[in-house]
């Protein structure tokens, strides 16, 4: 196919290019060297002809004809880049943000613990979470072996259990914060202790 076939043929899809046709007095659309025509002739050069399977137009791969999808639009593109940057802007200049619409605070220490600075240290944190933070707060004595209670790690894992299924939602923060000794025992594994 030359050139000229081509535009003859995608004419009405080319931008710019409706309604025009090439005449045979206008210049040559193709940008050949009209001069090579006569420079050699016929008789002088051999010249392949193809086979009449391979010459035929249907078997060539046709040009792409819609948007590339490998590439995003230009306008497309401008347009999200703004958008961002202004969202962006926004959020940036907003004090107080947060990437959360609520937060918990479990604050957990030994009942009957007679260091006094455990309590005192419990109630000033708590303070600096309401005060500072607004985040709710429960603070909780974990019992020790007694009558009412048998097991202190029974009635731990209830309450962390309650604390995090109330309000279990993506965006509430809950923080645990435990005053207390620990260890690891034979298996490696945490024990909280007295």
């Amino acid at each position: 196919m030359s050139w000229e076939d081509a535009v003859e043929k995608f004419k009405n899809s080319l931008p710019g290019m409706q309604g025009k046709s090439h005449t045979g007095g206008q210049r040559p659309l193709s940008p050949q060297d009209q001069s090579l025509k006569s420079m050699y002739g016929d008789q002088e050069m051999d010249i392949d002809s193809p086979s009449g399977r391979l010459g035929e137009s249907r078997i060539r791969t046709p040009l792409p004809s819609g948007p590339r999808l490998d590439k995003p639009g230009g306008l497309t593109g401008i347009e999200v880049k703004t958008d961002l940057q202004s969202n962006v802007a926004r959020i940036l200049s907003n004090p107080h943000r947060s990437r959360y619409a609520g937060a918990q605070v479990l604050l957990l220490h030994w009942a009957g613990d007679h260091d006094p600075h455990v309590s005192s240290a419990v109630n000033e944190l708590a303070d600096v979470f309401d005060q500072y933070y607004r985040y709710t707060f429960q603070i909780q004595a974990i019992p020790s072996t007694s009558e009412s209670c048998k097991s202190p790690w029974r009635w731990l894992s209830r309450k962390i259990t309650d604390f995090s299924e109330e309000r279990d939602q993506r965006d509430v923060l809950k923080i645990v914060y435990y005053n207390g000794h620990s260890y690891l025992d034979d298996n490696r594994e945490m024990v909280l202790a007295r």
